[in-house]
């Protein structure tokens, strides 16, 4: 485990699935080396989300790479950055940093996804309604962490937490619970051309206003 990500109690999240692949070499900063992983976690639906992973090398609890199909118990937190894209545009992209990572036997662990985070509005809600009528409202929340980073984590609403959610203004200071959802789609450029992209957003199942004293790192952060 590592302790300097510990004390940041803004975002935790805990995941137990299945290793899709290996290992793979991300990048190297300040002498750490970082790698990354996909994971696969069934939903009881039947459905599953893919999320990737960030794992530095001290948060690994074994050795080896060969990995492929391993039931694995990844603690971490939410991160998420802009990337630059060939069209000139910026793309939020979101992943898990790892802080622990362990392989576990599938008879002592059952598919776990579960994140609770602090955070403030940093975007006017969005409200709407499905072909099914069914009540979504979308929010941008800012979590803020160490060094004066924060990160925008996209929240999905529904039904009476979509209703609650859509009175949100900015600033507000919240604590929400549930999961990180991964959602297939399809971008259509100018020229024509779809790309198969996955979305990440955290599924709310529970919504509470809370006040901003009660949040480390109390600054507001605004989406930029």
């Amino acid at each position: 485990m590592i302790s300097d990500y510990e004390k940041n109690n803004n975002n935790r999240i805990t995941l137990i699935g299945y290793a899709v692949g290996g290992l793979e070499f991300s990048h190297e900063n300040h002498g750490d080396t970082f790698h990354s992983l996909k994971l696969r976690v069934p939903r009881m639906s039947g459905n599953e989300d893919f999320i990737p992973v960030m794992i530095p090398d001290k948060a690994f609890s074994f050795q080896g790479d060969d990995i492929d199909g391993a039931m694995l118990r990844v603690i971490g937190q939410i991160r998420t950055y802009n990337k630059d894209t060939d069209d000139g545009r910026r793309r939020l992209i979101i992943y898990v940093f790892a802080t622990d990572i362990a392989q576990v036997a599938e008879n002592d662990a059952e598919p776990e996804n579960y994140a609770v985070l602090n955070g403030f509005v940093c975007k006017p809600p969005v409200y709407r309604k499905t072909p099914l009528q069914r009540e979504i409202t979308d929010v941008f929340l800012a979590v803020n962490r160490a060094y004066g980073c924060s990160d925008y984590i996209p929240l999905v609403c529904w039904g009476r937490n979509a209703k609650y959610a859509a009175n949100l203004v900015v600033s507000d200071a919240m604590t929400v619970k549930g999961r990180l959802q991964s959602r297939p789609y399809k971008k259509v450029f100018p020229n024509g051309t779809v790309e198969e992209r996955t979305a990440l957003e955290l599924s709310v199942i529970q919504i509470d206003v809370t006040k901003e004293e009660d949040h480390e790192e109390q600054q507001v952060d605004h989406l930029p």
